[in-house]
C-alpha cells in the first residue's frame, strides 16, 4: 500500500471481505497507520464487505477471504453451487453478493489467501480457479483458437501485430474462444441464454473502466444468407438473424463487437484491426459507453423476461411496446420484429416525393 503512494499517479484502491469482523479489524490497523490519512486522500482506500461494495469501483481491489483449513465458513456467505441458485431466496442473494464483490476492479485484482486455492470449495473455488487458470496460461498460442476454423488463428496473429496491441500491450488481454454464455451464468443469476462461446474476447484498461470487446471471424458459409448476392456494400444486410440477436444480447451486458469477415478486412487486415480497435475505444471512452455491471444486468433482466426487445434494423434494445403494429392480424394490433420508428421513417423515407427535373429545351437553329 505504502508503495502504491510512492506512484506518479496512485491508483485507487478498495479491500473487499466477506466478513464484518474482518472489515473492522482491517479498518482499524490502516487508518490508524501513520500514513492512515494518505491512503484514504490519495488512494480513495475503503474497506468493504462482498454486502456494502454496490456502487463502489476501484481500480485496484484486494480480496481478503479469511479463509483457513482449520476454519472456513465461506459456504454461508457464497453459493455451493449455482445451478440451484433459483431455488430459494436465500442462494439467489448469495449469488447476487458473488455477482457484486466480484465485478469492482476497474484493471487489477489481488486475492490475499490463507490457505492453497485447491482448498477452497464450492462457486468461492471455481472463481477462484478461474482467475488461476487465467494466470498460468501465460502468452496467447494459435492452439487456443477454434482447430475447425483455421482463419482464427490468422486473426489472432493479426491482433497482435497491430499497432494499437504493440502500444497498448500492458493493458490489453486477448481470451481466445472465451466461454462468455457460462461467465455471464456465474455473474448473472438471471442469465438464460445459451452457453454462447466467442472467437476473441478482448479486456482494455482505460482511464474510464475496462472496455470489453467481442471479435468474432465470421465465414462467409456458415454467417450469411446463402443464395444471396451479397458484396462489400451490402454484407451487413445479409448476416444470419440468430447472429444479430446474439450480439445484441451480449452488447446489454456492456459488450461491444467487432465483426470480420472477407468484406471487411480490407488489403491490409493488420492495419485494418488496428484501426477499428482505436476508433471502438475512443468512442467508447468519448461517450462514456463503459457501461455499469448494474446497468448491463438491468438490461439484460428485461431481455430474459421479454421486458426488452431488440430491433434489427436500428440495433437498439426498446420496450416492447415500442414493437406494437396496430396493422398487424388484421387490424388486431400485435409485436413486430421491426420497432415502430423503423417502420414509420421508412414508411416516410418511400412515400416523400422526390421533385422531378425540369427539363431543358434548347432551340436549335
Amino acid at each position: 500500500m505504502i508503495e502504491l503512494l510512492e506512484e506518479e499517479a496512485p491508483p485507487t484502491i478498495g479491500v473487499i471481505t466477506p466478513f464484518r469482523e474482518q472489515q473492522t479489524l482491517l479498518s482499524k490497523k490502516l487508518f490508524s497507520h501513520a500514513k492512515g490519512a494518505e491512503f484514504q486522500d490519495k488512494l480513495r482506500l475503503k474497506i468493504m464487505t462482498f454486502d456494502s461494495c454496490q456502487g463502489e469501483e476501484r481500480k485496484i481491489i484486494f480480496y481478503s477471504m479469511v479463509a483457513t483449513a482449520k476454519n472456513d465458513v465461506l459456504n454461508y456467505i457464497f453459493p455451493v453451487e449455482l445451478k440451484d441458485a433459483q431455488e430459494s431466496v436465500e442462494e439467489k442473494l448469495k449469488v447476487q453478493r458473488l455477482n457484486v464483490g466480484f465485478s469492482r476492479a476497474e484493471e487489477m485484482i489481488w486475492f490475499v489467501l490463507s490457505k492453497p486455492i485447491s482448498e477452497f470449495k464450492g462457486s468461492i473455488g471455481r472463481v477462484l480457479n478461474h482467475y488461476n487458470n487465467l494466470l498460468e496460461k501465460g502468452e496467447i498460442k494459435a492452439d487456443r483458437t477454434d482447430p475447425t476454423s483455421p482463419m482464427e488463428a490468422r486473426v489472432l496473429d493479426w491482433l497482435q501485430k497491430t499497432a494499437f496491441y504493440q502500444a497498448n500491450r500492458d493493458n490489453i488481454e486477448i481470451l481466445p474462444q472465451f466461454p462468455i454464455g457460462d461467465y455471464l451464468r456465474q455473474l448473472d443469476p438471471t442469465y438464460q441464454h445459451p452457453s454462447w462461446r466467442v472467437d476473441f474476447l478482448i479486456t482494455f484498461a482505460t482511464s474510464k473502466g475496462i472496455a470489453r470487446i467481442v471479435i468474432e471471424y465470421d465465414g462467409f458459409e456458415h454467417h450469411f444468407q446463402q443464395g444471396a448476392h451479397v458484396n462489400v456494400g451490402n454484407h451487413e444486410r445479409y448476416m444470419l438473424e440468430a447472429d444479430i440477436e446474439r450480439q445484441l444480447t451480449l452488447e446489454s451486458y456492456g459488450y461491444r463487437f467487432l465483426r470480420v469477415n472477407r468484406f471487411n478486412l480490407g488489403k491490409d487486415p493488420v492495419q485494418t484491426l488496428s484501426d477499428r480497435l482505436a476508433r471502438l475505444v475512443h468512442l467508447l471512452t468519448e461517450d462514456n459507453g463503459i457501461a455499469s455491471v448494474d446497468h448491463m444486468q438491468e438490461v439484460a433482466a428485461g431481455l430474459t423476461t421479454k421486458e426488452l426487445k431488440p430491433c434489427p434494423n436500428c440495433g437498439e434494445i426498446k420496450p416492447q411496446e415500442a414493437f406494437f403494429d396496430h396493422s398487424l392480424k388484421g387490424g388486431e394490433g400485435g409485436h413486430g420484429r421491426i420497432c415502430m420508428t423503423c417502420k414509420e421513417g421508412a414508411v416516410k423515407h418511400q412515400s416523400t416525393p422526390v421533385p422531378r427535373r425540369r427539363r431543358k429545351w434548347r432551340r436549335w437553329r
